[in-house]
C-alpha cells in the first residue's frame, strides 16, 4: 500500500514538473521546429533569454 501511494505521489510530481516545463516552452522565444524542446533545451533557452533581458536592462 505504501509503495502504491509513493508511486502515485511521484507520478503526480512528474506531471506537475512536465506541466511547468510546457508552460515555460510556451513563453520563451524559440524557432518552432515542429518538435517539442527537450528539458535541457528548454532550460538553456530560458537561461539565455533571461541573460539577454538582463543585458537590455
Amino acid at each position: 500500500q505504501r509503495r502504491l501511494e509513493s508511486n502515485e505521489r511521484e507520478r503526480h510530481r512528474m506531471h506537475l514538473l512536465n506541466d511547468a516545463f510546457q508552460e515555460l516552452r510556451e513563453v520563451i522565444p524559440h524557432v518552432r521546429s515542429g518538435r517539442k524542446l527537450s528539458k535541457i533545451e528548454t532550460l538553456t533557452l530560458a537561461r539565455n533569454f533571461i541573460k539577454a533581458l538582463t543585458n537590455v536592462v
